[in-house]
């Protein structure tokens, strides 16, 4: 049986409602490891029901693809479940889906410029940096953005190679990765 009466079909969908789908109409795999699946599963067993809403898009009639949460799906099917709690998605939902859950890093929104920005912007990029990549993790964030603020009193860097100048542990080749952070525009 059809979710969908065929004339609902192309004009109804609940876009962004939360309401229970099958999970044999859903495809998708998480690359979750297993013990996290079975812990979900174990969950959802006790509890009957998903909180956290797996994010599917419609692919065509009765018939869906995860595109995040999928470890929930995942373990819903573990648990033997019919039903999960589901949000339906279109591309610029799941775009924002992506940017509320910090997933989009990279993208013009994330990337401060040194040359306007306030300490504390500079600082919080300089954290968004060392929670993305590991070997920032030594990189004191409040320091090198007091040395990025006093350097701005005196010069106008042309570009981020002026950072490895700071004594702040922004080598040459820390560069290239903080560039999706910072930049000098």
């Amino acid at each position: 049986m059809a979710i969908f009466q065929e004339e609902e079909f192309s004009t109804d969908i609940p876009l962004g409602q939360v309401l229970q789908l099958p999970c044999k109409f859903i495809q998708g795999k998480s690359n979750v490891a297993f013990k996290q699946i079975e812990a979900i599963a174990e969950k959802l067993s006790k509890t009957e029901k998903n909180i956290l809403p797996v994010v599917v898009k419609l692919l065509d009639q009765d018939n869906y693809q995860s595109v995040f949460n999928t470890q929930i799906l995942d373990g819903a099917r573990l648990a033997k479940k019919d039903f999960v709690w589901c949000i339906i998605v279109d591309e610029p939902m799941l775009a924002q889906v992506q940017i509320e859950a910090g997933l989009v890093i990279t993208s013009p929104i994330a990337v401060t410029n040194i040359l306007v920005a306030s300490e504390q912007e500079i600082q919080e990029a300089l954290e968004r940096v060392k929670t993305q990549q590991p070997s920032f993790d030594k990189v004191n964030s409040l320091k090198t953005a007091k040395a990025i603020m006093e350097y701005r009193k005196t010069k106008k860097p042309k570009n981020l190679n002026f950072l490895t100048t700071l004594k702040c542990g922004i080598g040459k080749a820390k560069i290239s990765v903080i560039s999706d952070f910072l930049t000098v525009n």
